[in-house]
């Protein structure tokens, strides 16, 4: 769980249930989706965009999701968030990878 939220992750674990994890993914994975879209989705959560850089063909987006602020890019010529626009934050389970919490 993070923040209290089950997160689906189709990656091998190594260790036993109920041992704690750090669930890692690549910030071009992330799915942000406008509020309402992809609600009933797997991993997906209530987010809020921190802010966003736009770099001509790819804009880097900060944003906050159960407690933790995550790294998005997306591929487009045009922005679709702005600065505190409340979205959804879509972690993809078949490309996140689960490391042991304290591992270097």
């Amino acid at each position: 769980t993070a923040s209290g939220e089950a997160i689906t992750i189709s990656a091998p674990i190594k260790g036993k249930s109920g041992d704690a994890v750090v669930v890692a993914v690549r910030p071009e994975n992330i799915a942000l989706r406008a509020n309402g879209d992809a609600a009933s989705a797997v991993n997906s959560f209530p987010g809020r965009v921190i802010e966003g850089h736009f770099h001509g063909t790819q804009t880097t987006y900060a944003v906050e999701t159960l407690g933790h602020r995550l790294e998005a890019i997306e591929l487009g010529t045009v922005p679709r968030f702005n600065a505190q626009d409340q979205i959804r934050v879509v972690i993809p389970p078949d490309h996140s990878w689960v490391f042991p919490q304290g591992a270097a």
